[in-house]
């Protein structure tokens, strides 16, 4: 059995004294972090052998201790260059979610590196007006989801049009062209060989070569064989086992001692359990024919085999099958669901946050097995995805328990940060039901896919919340509902996609989009959208710059030429007005975006500058913001990158930092550090920038007030199955009396 144990072990001490070619096929910017190639023989033996989240339209409360087509050359067609330091990331980066991935797939892990880079930009570009934007637990699905393709690569030979959405970086242009090549010269035999296709180029192909292969529909995605004993079926499972434990020694107050009468008067002013956070998360499959798995879980505070409780705080498992004739997948436990462009349902992960041109169509499978530790966000029941020929029936039905605050029999608001380790929080947990039915029924004809969805659901309380002039229009009680009817169609060398929903009330929502090029390098995506200040759709997930699908109407440009190989210019452009009042704007309002993005792609030299303007009309706010970030390779084992921000809205801020990283003894040895400096005294201009850190950790830091941040972590390969983590991180101010904090952490990582 291959698997995989990872154990994470975290201090935080206190120190004493311390107070691209023409873009059209281009959805991802990800040829900007080229990974280290190996050759790639005519054969084909290669890998075979952000968008903003939305909120439910319900108030939120954080609980205690919580503030989202050139050619290649077919004798060597793919020649490729080492990462360059700080662009890919880290290889940890790699390994965090690519544990599964064996040590020697290097490809397969500079693939999920680039993939990585992207996804953490989005991390700190995409919060919405109201804050909310994309989320660490979106960053783990979509790299899980990356992963799982890195374990059963596509057979692209074979594949559908709808198998190979769930590739996510290939454009419709790209799936379009898979397919009329298929038809009109029979299979792809090489990656050269795709390389040759109409949309893709040696860039395009190095993106998702670890995620594909040339070969047959044989092995075990197609025929289970019989075994004799379950340890035998084990022993050709693809199986996972992680398990995390992490602990802050330095001195908490919620965990200090207290008496008896002071926990009475004040019982929230004491976590309830141990300061240990666990983690344990199991998975095994079959190919792309049955995958089960678990996720345990316990936050720092929260009681471990509580007296007539379950043994954990958080548990999440799911069975799913797939690929058994008509029957696509059918999923028993906790999953994820996507319909159409997201404006009725969509509470998975979804890369068109990232502001490429054909990343404004959403895209992918209508059901994903849920592996989060996100304790929100995700149906439990079953779902089922059937196939009739060119028919496509999705069903999915849920019920599921969420935090609440309840008074009487009513709920007065929803809690989703998943911590239960004060008195009050426990409360809260799973104390009220949601019950929710879905159906989607698509058609495939030669260029045009049409859809119509229907989604029901309630709770089991009655509305209590406090009605305000923001929320007086996204207020809804017993039964509920939405139906949508969404579109994707081929015009030529255009994509045109779009939804139009209503919900029970009869308030509606419209978004429509194409994607299209201009010339031979240039690519162009536009999508317009209106939603009713009064349409609910508490599970909707569209394009929006609010944490809701309501209150704004709006249009988008996204323009991409790529004038050489290695340069890359990219304009997005964005107007949106709010014709209702928000939270804490008190009248219409709208904010025009402005942004252009150079990337450079070099052999030794990769990086990018952007700027961006914003008007805010509520506050006449402009805000204007220049990044650069550039990094250079020195020798395969070292390189460093420099970054550097400004921003301006109202008061100027700033930061300016390097990174560098060095591996030595053969890679036994890495070390990495960093130093920034900040100085961001306006929180309208606070800034954010990705700090490398631990595996399994995403460090992405905000910069608010004066100061320094240092790093240091080494990285060291103890034997082949083991490796070790040690991390000081120091943050100095400089602006007030907080004084300085700095931390230790360990972690150690053993696979077998």
């Amino acid at each position: 059995m291959k698997g995989l144990f990872v154990l994470g072990m975290y201090l935080a001490l206190p120190l004493p004294g311390v107070s691209c070619a023409w873009a059209e096929h281009d959805v991802l910017d990800v040829t900007a972090g080229r990974g280290n190639f190996i050759e790639v023989p005519a054969g084909g033996a290669s890998a075979a052998g952000c968008e903003h989240e939305c909120m439910p339209t319900v108030e939120y409360v954080c609980g205690s201790g919580n503030t989202s087509g050139t050619e290649c050359e077919t004798s060597n067609p793919f020649k490729r260059e080492n990462p360059p330091a700080g662009k890919c990331k880290t290889e940890s980066s790699i390994e965090d979610y690519g544990g599964l991935v064996e040590n020697g797939d290097s490809a397969g892990k500079r693939a999920l590196a680039r993939i990585a880079f992207f996804i953490e930009e989005a991390l700190t570009e995409s919060a919405t007006e109201d804050g909310v934007g994309l989320g660490e637990h979106a960053m783990g699905m979509a790299m899980e989801h990356f992963e799982g393709l890195l374990r059963n690569p596509l057979p692209i030979n074979y594949a559908s049009a709808g198998e190979l959405e769930t590739l996510l970086v290939l454009s419709g242009f790209q799936i379009e062209s898979i397919l009329n090549y298929r038809e009109r010269s029979g299979k792809i035999l090489s990656a050269a060989e795709l390389g040759l296709i109409h949309g893709f180029d040696e860039n395009a192909v190095e993106v998702i070569l670890p995620f594909i292969t040339f070969g047959e529909r044989g092995g075990i995605g197609t025929l289970v064989p019989e075994f004799s004993s379950v340890k035998e079926f084990l022993e050709v499972c693809d199986s996972r086992l992680y398990v995390k434990s992490m602990r802050n020694l330095h001195p908490d107050p919620m965990f200090a001692p207290i008496t008896q009468d002071e926990f009475l008067k004040s019982p929230d002013s004491r976590y309830l359990g141990t300061p240990y956070y666990m983690q344990i998360k199991f998975r095994t499959g079959f190919g792309d024919k049955v995958e089960t798995g678990f996720t345990l879980e316990n936050d720092i505070g929260e009681r471990l085999f509580p007296k007539g409780g379950p043994p954990v705080d958080f548990f999440s498992f799911h069975v799913s099958l797939g690929n058994m004739g008509k029957v696509k997948r059918v999923i028993a436990g906790d999953y994820n669901a996507r319909f159409g462009q997201g404006l009725i349902l969509w509470n998975s992960f979804s890369l068109n946050s990232i502001g490429t041109p054909s990343a404004l169509c959403k895209k992918g499978s209508a059901f994903l097995p849920f592996t989060s530790t996100a304790e929100s966000g995700f149906f439990r029941g079953a779902a089922a995805s059937l196939s009739f020929g060119k028919l496509d029936l999705n069903a999915m039905f849920s019920c599921s328990r969420l935090d609440a605050r309840i008074e009487g029999n009513c709920y007065t608001s929803i809690v989703d940060d998943g911590k239960h380790n004060t008195i009050t929080s426990a409360e809260y947990r799973k104390s009220m039901r949601e019950t929710v039915g879905g159906l989607n029924l698509s058609y495939m004809f030669r260029n045009l896919k049409i859809g119509v969805s229907s989604v029901v659901y309630g709770y089991d309380k009655s509305n209590g919340r406090s009605i305000k002039e923001y929320n007086r229009y996204q207020m809804y009680d017993g039964l509920w509902g939405n139906t949508s009817f969404d579109y994707y169609a081929v015009w030529g060398n255009v994509r045109l996609f779009g939804e139009m929903a209503i919900d029970f009330g009869g308030s509606g929502a419209f978004l429509a989009g194409a994607h299209f090029p201009i010339g031979g390098r240039v690519e162009c995506g536009i999508m317009a959208r209106a939603y009713s200040k009064s349409y609910i759709a508490p599970h909707a997930s569209a394009y929006s710059t609010l944490s809701t699908v309501s209150n704004q109407r709006g249009a988008v440009v996204n323009v991409r030429y790529t004038p050489f190989k290695w340069l890359a210019l990219t304009y997005f452009g964005e107007y949106v007005h709010y014709p209702w009042v928000r939270y804490n704007i008190d009248g219409p309002s709208s904010m025009v975006k402005n942004s252009l993005k150079g990337v450079v792609d070099m052999e030794r030299c990769n990086g990018y500058v952007s700027l961006t303007h914003a008007y805010y009309s509520h506050n006449a706010l402009n805000k204007f913001q220049i990044k650069s970030k550039f990094s250079y390779k020195l020798s395969e084992n070292a390189g460093g990158t420099l970054h550097a921000a400004v921003v301006n809205a109202g008061k100027t801020g700033y930061e300016f930092g390097t990174d560098w990283r060095v591996k030595l003894f053969r890679e036994v040895l890495a070390i990495s550090s960093g130093a920034c400096y900040f100085d961001c005294m306006d929180w309208k201009g606070r800034l954010y920038i990705y700090e490398k850190d631990l595996p399994y950790t995403y460090s992405n830091r905000l910069l608010y007030g004066r100061g320094m941040s240092l790093y240091l972590l080494v990285e060291c390969r103890i034997c082949r199955s083991m490796d070790l983590y040690v991390k000081n991180g120091t943050r100095c101010y400089f602006s007030d009396n907080s004084g300085s904090q700095s931390e230790l952490k360990l972690a150690m990582k053993v696979s077998f």
